[in-house]
């Protein structure tokens, strides 16, 4: 948990993030300052999402300080009490590869930001997402095939791995035409069983298996 000390060290670094992105004298320092913010309060809010669980659903002194300071520098988290969580803030990731589309970290960030918007998608099961809009999903999906494409030795690619599968059965799920929904789950069973292969002992292999059998229910 963050106590008062480690708030202030933490906010701190938020301060001199953003003098570096505003005052950073090439788009490299700007846009790695970009990167750091993200990685910071991305820290913060695992801590956040550790106070409310251990809470019930209330955070404590420092770590509520910590929000309302965060606010005032012009961070604002968005607190899900659905899912007694706070939702990841992946905007530093995103003005990251806007700001060098070609940069040492593209591809870090890119899983940041695929990591971070499927897992806010849902509660408890990806196959019962929240608000997903259909043409997201699609935009989604052509991004994610093309990350694993291009950076296949990826150190965190089995989670993209598993987010693309997932997004596949989505697709199959709520794709309107049923030629569309069969060029759908064909392509999802294709991923879950690569997957299953390629990571017999992964922690996600139970959910895979699990989406794997969703879809022959799929008409």
């Amino acid at each position: 948990m963050i106590d008062a000390e480690r708030a202030g060290i933490y906010l701190k670094r938020i301060r001199e993030h953003n003098a570096a992105m505003a005052h950073g004298r090439s788009v490299e320092q700007r846009a790695e300052a970009h990167f750091a913010l993200g990685e910071t309060v991305a820290r913060i809010v695992e801590f956040l999402n550790r106070d409310l669980t251990s809470h019930h659903g209330e955070l404590g002194l420092a770590n509520t300080m910590i929000v309302h300071e965060l606010k005032a520098q012009g961070i604002e988290l968005t607190m899900w009490p659905e899912a007694m969580r706070y939702k990841s803030y992946v905007k530093p990731f995103e003005r990251y590869v806007a700001l060098l589309p070609e940069g040492p970290r593209r591809a870090e960030a890119l899983f940041r930001i695929f990591q971070g918007r499927f897992y806010d998608s849902f509660i408890y099961d990806p196959l019962q997402p929240i608000d997903l809009d259909w043409l997201d999903l699609v935009v989604r999906i052509k991004q994610e095939e093309a990350f694993l494409e291009r950076y296949p030795d990826f150190r965190n690619r089995e989670e993209v791995h598993f987010i693309l599968a997932a997004d596949y059965v989505r697709a199959a799920r709520q794709a309107l035409g049923a030629n569309s929904r069969m060029t759908y789950a064909a392509r999802a069973q294709v991923m879950l069983q690569e997957f299953l292969t390629a990571y017999p002992n992964s922690l996600r292999a139970t959910a895979a298996q699990m989406l794997l059998e969703s879809l022959p229910s799929i008409e």
